[in-house]
């Protein structure tokens, strides 16, 4: 949730984000809740994310107004991966992964530049 809530801020956009959490009912919740039937997660994510791009923009990390940095797990190779450049959105997506709930994003070095700790 910290990568969530850093990148809205680093972005400049806590305003717009607090007035839209506000304001969502548990219907709307439901409605962003991507349901997948895949054994590594029971939510895909694309909605909520969709959502918000929507609302804060595309935006790349290295034009945010804030330093900011999203941590990530490279799974295959076990490390911390920091990952500081390329969209905002994809970083943050990567970030708030959780086992069984919200599967893993696969990236490559290409896709985001990431810099291992």
């Amino acid at each position: 949730m910290g990568a969530l809530i850093g990148g809205i801020y680093a972005a400049g956009e806590l305003d717009k984000f607090e007035h839209w959490v506000r304001a969502v009912t548990k219907i709307d919740i439901v409605t962003l809740l991507d349901v997948s039937w895949n054994k590594s997660g029971l939510v895909k994510g694309d909605r909520i994310i969709n959502t918000l791009v929507e609302l804060v923009g595309n935006q790349r990390i290295e034009d945010l107004p804030i330093s900011y940095t999203a941590v990530a797990a490279d799974i295959k190779n076990e490390k911390e991966v920091w990952i500081n450049t390329g969209s905002l959105f994809d970083a943050i997506r990567a970030s708030i992964s959780l086992p069984l709930f919200l599967p893993p994003m696969y990236i490559t070095a290409s896709s985001l530049s990431m810099a291992a700790s």
